[in-house]
């Protein structure tokens, strides 16, 4: 009997090709968009199990307290002084691993570049078991080793077969390879494409950090936040509350007060959760969201054919009829139109994998991931999904084509009742929700992007060039001559110094500390963050920085007095209501790079408020002032129109002057990038996701039209025999289904207006226009479903009425 069914599904499929199409592609389109952001987010989710153990290794985070004024809730790293206290304070652990990431210069062969390095505990390479191509980790117990990855091996020397060759390590140590790793794979954390040069490239021992920077072996209670990892690895039996009592108990008897003013406690994160902890720190749910978004596709899609295949099979009455008269019972029947549908979801599921396979190697190249379509571990979810979408969706329109009676079937009766008609325009209504929710989405999250855009281009992104290494001592020593050099280039229009930029400023100093502030002695102003930021006297103008009130501050001035120039947001934390009132008012505030020095600055201007800290950060008080010997970064601006050769030129004029530093260069529109990368990416997958709903559902909107038409071909024909014109029955068609979609209005603007308002509530200076936004994606969405629905009764509408009358 099963063969008969598939004989008979055949069939039907080859007499009605178009639908069969049109069915087969949509649920194709749906399965693959579903099937993708499973594979995806079960990718994402799976990192890092390539290592033994994986599931007894843990990242220590450090949890934030709410006076730290940081954009997120958590950090994946702490302090480097607690990883020997939780050595000696801590019984049950295997081992514990303090990786400390920096970026030095490598000198090998003769060349100089930077390179990425961890400076690790020597515990470390037994925490994660590398693929050893020479060497072992043990070798991280001499003071002076390094391990290379295949790739970084390549780069420094052009060969793997390295050991035993010597590279120094910022002018000062030699080091020497004494082991060559397999590159770490692309699912790993410390692969992260949302961390910025934190590939495994080079494995050093902290005393080599130590000898060339004098960073203590015990670690420090200053250390940035970033950058700063602990693993820790338990023994076995011991799982993440336990460890997670034990680490919080050496906090709060360890950790000095500074450190529990900015820090509540620790968190102690699975490895398999390492990948993904800066969206979580972001508190974005980008993975689930991944997920819902597919799950919507294949509802819409299901939706799509349970709206074609009940046009289709209501053509086929008749054939219902006479197998009823010859015996047939509904179960029959049912079982044959879910076999027609498992069939054409098989079908679709095959199309979809194909489509999945092809699309995959150019995901893979365009993200740098290595997505896999595993056949012996997804197939059995590939079966279950295929039959669960064939009952789901193949359920309604067996039902309906298998209900009437026999005598209704063969005269081709109407419907009785309005069950039908109303559960298939809720069907319709549901698509049309999914489908204005999405398109709003896409809409907000647009306008949103060019509002980031909009507050960032107030700086000259495009013609601004950072120069780094500014402190190193070749650097520092040579920094007059080079500044002459570089402003005297042609095409450069100036060129400033400071120890912080737009787009890279931090409320940490680089001790960690907060940069306490308050008014001078004698006001009952409680302290404050601030960020102050070392300039020249170029700075502001070179950046475009307007001067609200008040003056530039001047670097040499007869009073001796330090003058500082402060935003509005600073002039409100000290008092002023009014900005301006600020001038002349005196402050004391810690400079980024001491932890004891306090510096008394005047106040003698106001800036114009500006999001310096880049969009995700909230507008903080910031204070400009004088610091020559502060001084990390120099700012090159171009002249509008310069010539891509103009960077060669600066290139050529820093090797010149300083031949034993590689230039460190990019655009301030490179660093903007960087962090507009979420946003643009979150736009991506939504514009993605909604122009796949949207168009399934007006596929679907086209199925009901062509069942809803049909049925009603007599009535047209007797319309236009008492004087209908064809505007007027397209008129009236366009009213019946214009119901539900209006319905889907209602229901669909609330459900974005609130997930909106949760995505926005990311952004410190969000958009504000929800309502307009979304009423015009509604209408975009209506306007596309009238057209469809206009194309399809216009052409019947125009038939002759006795073809309308004739009809059946």
């Amino acid at each position: 009997m099963l063969t008969s069914y598939l004989i008979l599904a055949l069939r039907t499929l080859l007499k009605h090709r178009l639908f069969a199409m049109l069915n087969v592609f949509g649920l194709a389109l749906g399965l693959m968009v579903f099937l993708f952001s499973s594979l995806l987010v079960h990718y994402e989710r799976t990192h890092d199990q390539n290592f033994t153990d994986y599931d007894r290794i843990y990242l220590i985070g450090s949890r934030f307290t709410f006076e730290a004024n940081e954009p997120i809730s958590e950090y994946p790293d702490i302090r480097t002084a607690y990883g020997p206290l939780f050595e000696r304070h801590i019984e049950g652990l295997d081992a514990v691993a303090r990786a400390v990431h920096r970026r030095p210069i490598l000198t090998a062969a003769g060349r100089h570049q930077y390179q990425s390095i961890r400076f690790v505990d020597p515990a470390f390479t037994r925490i994660f078991s590398f693929d050893y191509l020479a060497g072992s980790g043990s070798s991280l117990d001499s003071p002076d080793a390094l391990i290379l990855t295949r790739s970084t091996a390549m780069a420094l020397f052009g060969r793997v077969d390295v050991l035993h060759e010597p590279v120094r390590l910022n002018h000062t140590v030699t080091l020497t390879v004494s082991a060559v790793i397999e590159d770490a794979p692309v699912n790993t954390h410390f692969n992260s494409d949302l961390r910025d040069h934190y590939e495994l490239t080079a494995l050093a021992p902290i005393a080599a950090l130590n000898a060339t920077t004098g960073f203590p072996q015990a670690g420090r209670w200053t250390d940035e936040f970033e950058n700063n990892a602990t693993y820790i690895k338990v023994a076995p039996g011991r799982d993440r509350a336990w460890l997670n009592e034990r680490i919080n108990r050496v906090y709060r008897e360890h950790a000095p007060t500074d450190e529990q003013a900015v820090v509540q406690g620790l968190n102690a994160n699975p490895l398999i959760n390492a990948h993904n902890l800066v969206w979580q720190a972001m508190e974005l749910p980008v993975l689930e969201t991944v997920q819902l978004l597919g799950l919507l596709v294949l509802v819409v899609a299901c939706v799509n054919y349970a709206n074609l295949a009940t046009a289709l099979n209501l053509g086929r009455r008749r054939e219902v009829g006479l197998r009823k008269v010859l015996g047939a019972s509904r179960r029959q029947l049912l079982a044959q139109f879910l076999v027609e549908s498992l069939l054409m979801v098989a079908l679709a599921m095959l199309l979809a994998t194909a489509c999945i396979e092809v699309v995959l190697p150019a995901f893979n190249h365009w993200t740098g991931k290595a997505l896999t379509l595993n056949y012996g571990l997804h197939i059995p979810w590939v079966l279950i999904t295929t039959v669960l979408v064939a009952l789901v969706a193949g359920a309604y329109p067996a039902w309906v084509i298998s209900r009437p009676h026999p005598i209704d079937a063969l005269g081709y009766a109407p419907e009785h009742g309005g069950g039908g008609r109303l559960f298939r325009t809720l069907l319709v209504g549901l698509q049309f929700t999914v489908a204005i929710f999405m398109l709003a989405m896409v809409m907000i999250i647009i306008a949103q992007n060019q509002n980031i855009l909009s507050q960032s281009r107030v700086f000259p992104m495009s013609r601004m060039l950072i120069l780094d290494q500014l402190e190193h001592p070749s650097v520092h020593a040579r920094r007059a001559e080079l500044v002459d050099a570089l402003a005297g280039l042609d095409g450069v229009e100036a060129v400033t110094l400071s120890n912080g930029y737009p787009f890279n400023p931090t409320r940490l100093s680089e001790t960690g500390r907060l940069r306490e502030a308050r008014a001078a002695p004698g006001s009952d102003t409680a302290s404050f963050v601030l960020d102050m930021i070392a300039v020249d006297d170029q700075f502001l103008a070179a950046y475009g920085i307007p001067m609200l009130a008040g003056r530039p501050f001047e670097a040499t001035n007869n009073s001796g007095t330090l003058e500082a120039v402060i935003n509005p947001q600073a002039a409100r934390q000290l008092g002023f209501t009014d900005a301006e009132n600020a001038i002349g008012v005196r402050f004391q505030a810690r400079p980024p790079d001491s932890d004891t020095e306090t510096l008394e600055a005047m106040v003698v201007g106001i800036i114009a408020e500006q999001q310096f800290n880049g969009s995700y950060s909230e507008r903080s008080a910031m204070a400009f002032y004088p610091g020559q010997d502060r001084f990390h970064y120099a700012s090159i601006l171009l002249t509008r129109g310069a010539s891509p050769e103009r960077l060669e030129t600066i290139r050529t004029t820093w090797t010149q002057i300083i031949d034993d530093v590689p230039i460190n260069a990019l655009f301030l529109e490179e660093y903007f990038n960087w962090f507009y990368k979420i946003p643009r990416g979150i736009q991506w997958v939504f514009s993605v996701f909604s122009m796949i709903a949207l168009g399934l559902s007006l596929t679907g909107l086209f199925g009901l039209v062509a069942l809803m038409a049909q049925r009603r071909t007599r009535e047209i024909g007797v319309r236009k025999v008492l004087g209908a014109s064809t505007g007027q029955i397209v008129q009236m068609m366009l009213w019946q289904f214009s119901r539900p979609i209006v319905a889907s209005v209602l229901v669909a603007t609330p459900l974005a207006y609130g997930a909106s308002t949760i995505y926005l509530d990311f952004f410190p200076d969000p958009v504000s226009a929800l309502l307009p936004i979304i009423g015009l994606a509604s209408m975009i969405v209506i306007s596309l479903a009238w057209l469809t629905i206009a194309a399809y009764t216009h052409r019947l509408a125009r038939a002759t009425p006795i073809d309308s009358l004739r009809y059946e």
